[in-house]
């Protein structure tokens, strides 16, 4: 390619200028590019003076490309620094370019176009999805923390309840051990009570056995009372026999025989009454006896667990 004048070069750039002004051309915004941070990292497409995509591209003599009003600041920032006559250096390679002639980049402007009309849209759609995505995938985070936090709080409430069940539990335990222990100490006392109760059967046999042989003293005594009452009855018969049959016997014999039966008579009746008095203690103390042997019955029915 051959090189255009320098004046040429001073005047094409004056005529961009002034077509385009000092400051950058604002694209409408449905023809400027979006932002590379919301599309696809493609190679090539991004500016190097913007970081955006190319809007109407231009070539430098070394090859480079940039958007139009990007370069034509950057050389006009040269200008303001060095002079125009002074050429500016290339942006991508910091290297002084030969010429400031600016070539249209169709191809890469049809390129642009269509990644703008084609790519850019199924990328938004795509980012979108991907928001719509993202923000079910937080509320389904959400969801989860939530149900996580519900099932540590159920975790721990489960995990207090079987604390207090093993709490209850130790203390059920140790009712019943202490329940055990009385009734060891009950069935301690029973064997005791039962101990005490064969010691007073035993005294109640005995005390029986002594009623018994007092009651056997008693009829003895009857039986004796009542072999004396008939040998006395069987004397007076002798004796009025005697008087019947000898009422001529003298006066003093009379009364010598009264006499002596009156003594008879009193020592019978004396001897009667000593073995009534005997027969009516012994009665007493079998009552006395029996009344004890009788407080001793109850007394053991009232003992506790008897």
């Amino acid at each position: 390619m051959k090189q255009a004048p320098d004046g040429e070069h001073q005047r094409g750039d004056r005529q961009e200028r002034g077509q385009h002004g000092s400051a950058p051309r604002q694209l409408p915004a449905q023809e400027r590019p979006a932002k590379a941070a919301t599309m696809p990292r493609i190679s090539g497409f991004i500016c190097v003076l913007c970081k955006e995509l190319f809007a109407a591209p231009v070539t430098t003599v070394d090859g480079y490309s940039y958007c139009r009003q990007c370069i034509l600041d950057w050389f006009a920032a040269h200008d303001r620094i060095s002079g125009e006559s002074v050429m500016p250096k290339s942006p991508a390679t910091k290297q002084t370019l030969k010429s400031r002639t600016l070539l249209p980049n169709m191809n890469l402007r049809e390129a642009i176009t269509s990644l703008r009309l084609d790519a850019l849209p199924a990328w938004e759609s795509a980012e979108r999805e991907r928001s719509s995505l993202g923000r079910k995938l937080h509320r389904t985070l959400d969801e989860l923390a939530r149900m996580k936090q519900e099932s540590l709080a159920r975790l721990t409430a489960a995990k207090q309840e079987t604390a207090d069940a093993r709490s209850k539990l130790r203390i059920v335990e140790a009712e019943l051990e202490r329940f055990r222990l009385d009734l060891d100490r009950v069935k301690t006392k029973q064997d005791s009570k039962h101990q005490d109760v064969g010691v007073l059967e035993e005294r109640l046999r005995e005390s029986l056995r002594d009623v018994s042989r007092l009651q056997g003293e008693v009829d003895r005594m009857k039986h004796h009372e009542h072999v004396l009452q008939e040998a006395a009855e069987q004397h007076r018969r002798e004796l009025r026999a005697a008087l019947a049959n000898k009422e001529s016997v003298q006066q003093a014999q009379v009364v010598h025989t009264e006499k002596l039966s009156r003594n008879i008579e009193d020592e019978v009746s004396l001897e009667v009454a000593n073995l009534r008095q005997a027969l009516a203690a012994s009665e007493l103390s079998v009552a006395d006896l029996q009344t004890q042997l009788v407080s001793g019955f109850y007394a053991q029915q009232a003992l506790p667990g008897a």
